[in-house]
């Protein structure tokens, strides 16, 4: 069974991700939840109890995955420029699965 590089996730996700936030952010004033880098990482490192398991480059943007160990999670960009980190998703239940294999149900 061949197993997909931590890497490969990471940058489906953010393919699937990033239109979302960029257009968000294209239609007016940002509608997702943003502060510097510094108060976001207290907040998801501290209140949340959340770690980074995964980290990628996007354009200037540092994506990042957040895990806490009860199962939530969070996603973030943070703009390289000005510093600002930006909430981008967050839930319940984040675990690790196999790939999907040719014939496997979804």
């Amino acid at each position: 069974m061949t197993r997909i590089p931590a890497a490969l996730a990471a940058a489906a996700l953010a393919a699937f991700l990033m239109p979302v936030a960029q257009a968000q952010q294209s239609a007016g004033p940002p509608q997702v939840p943003c502060a510097p880098r510094p108060a976001v990482v207290k907040s998801l490192s501290g209140e949340h109890k959340e770690e980074v398991v995964m980290r990628g480059i996007i354009d200037g943007r540092m994506l990042e995955v957040w895990r806490g160990p009860e199962g939530s999670f969070s996603v973030t960009v943070t703009h390289a420029a000005n510093g600002i980190t930006c909430l981008i998703a967050s839930g319940t239940s984040l675990h690790s699965v196999g790939p999907v294999t040719k014939g496997s149900k979804l």
